[in-house]
């Protein structure tokens, strides 16, 4: 079922046409299933006594492509977080509030826990958001990694590809950005 949807969206989807077939795809989940269907295929043939060591070569490159399309996904999502954000502190009103933005982002602060409600995170909405895209992102770069039975001699594939990128490319976003305060 799965190899079919893969075909399928690889020869039918217009995201995923193009010269080079599925290396154009910009879907990161069909990579993914690309690079599970690889590796049952490699699994297969090792079972029989076949070299895979192509098929390993060929996984490091779709790990590249995966990295780009996820790359380019949250790109999007992180400069939609960025232009929507206010620069305002986070009202909190009452403990309900005060944990749910505590829950989202691991933020400790004595001081701030003493005051009486109302009160104001030192932060805007953009800090949990980013946080949790950020660990959202992590974890789509290492699902690249399960199910990959690597070896010592396939510690390439583990690299961590494409978290550096993006946290440049939203440093320097935020760098060129204006930042408005919001005083009340």
């Amino acid at each position: 079922m799965q190899g079919t949807r893969v075909r399928a969206l690889v020869w039918e989807d217009p995201t995923c046409r193009g010269a080079a077939g599925p290396s154009y795809c910009s879907d990161p989940n069909l990579v993914l299933d690309l690079k599970n269907l690889i590796v049952l295929f490699a699994d297969t043939l090792q079972v029989y006594g076949f070299p895979v060591n192509q098929l390993f070569d060929m996984l490091l490159e779709i790990r590249d492509q995966y990295s780009e399309t996820l790359l380019k996904k949250w790109s999007g999502i992180f400069r939609n977080i960025l232009d929507s954000d206010n620069y305002s502190p986070i009202p909190v009103t009452s403990e309900e509030i005060y944990k749910k933005v505590v829950g989202q982002f691991p933020f400790q602060d004595t001081e701030l826990e003493k005051q009486p409600f109302p009160k104001k995170f030192p932060f805007s909405e953009f800090v949990p958001k980013v946080y949790n895209q950020i660990k959202e992102f992590i974890y789509a770069c290492l699902k690249f990694s399960e199910d990959l039975h690597l070896r010592a001699r396939e510690p390439q594939l583990l690299k961590p590809t494409c978290l550096e990128p993006v946290l440049h490319n939203k440093r320097s976003h935020c760098n060129e950005k204006p930042m408005h305060r919001n005083e009340e």
